[in-house]
């Protein structure tokens, strides 16, 4: 069981080596993302060590952004944070696909209206202006 994968006798502190376990069942899926994990106290229990060494290593986790808290509802796995590294600027498309990801674009809505004179001395155009483009949220 779980006590047997803690080593009470080694030199790396206990808190790490819950943190370690914690991630491993995250990493397998018995942990799942946006579920909550046991509580400070069944992990507690589970581990056989005080709730402030299961409260460190989930606060570590925290820190790291691998877990979140909510007040009062508890502690949940977190959705996997993208980094974008200072290396060198890249496109949007370039960063998708080098995760694996396939970006595309959809139009929701295209139309055209007539317009006043102004705007359409302002984007040189005649007759008709041009449609703004209203983006998925509906902010203009």
């Amino acid at each position: 069981m779980v006590q047997e994968l803690l080593e009470k006798n080694s030199h790396i502190p206990i808190y790490i080596q819950i943190e370690e376990i914690i991630k491993q069942r995250i990493y397998l899926e018995e942990y799942k993302i946006g579920e909550t994990i046991p509580s400070e106290r069944e992990l507690s229990a589970q581990f056989d060590v005080s709730r402030m060494t299961v409260r460190q290593s989930i606060t570590n986790l925290v820190n790291s952004g691998l877990l979140y808290r909510e007040k009062g509802r508890g502690t949940y796995v977190a959705n996997p944070k993208l980094e974008q590294p200072l290396k060198g600027l890249t496109s949007f498309t370039e960063d998708m696909r080098a995760r694996g990801m396939e970006p595309s674009s959809k139009v929701l809505r295209f139309e055209k209206n007539h317009t006043t004179s102004g705007y359409c001395k302002r984007f040189n155009d005649r007759a008709w202006g041009r449609s703004i483009l209203c983006r998925a949220d509906k902010k203009c």
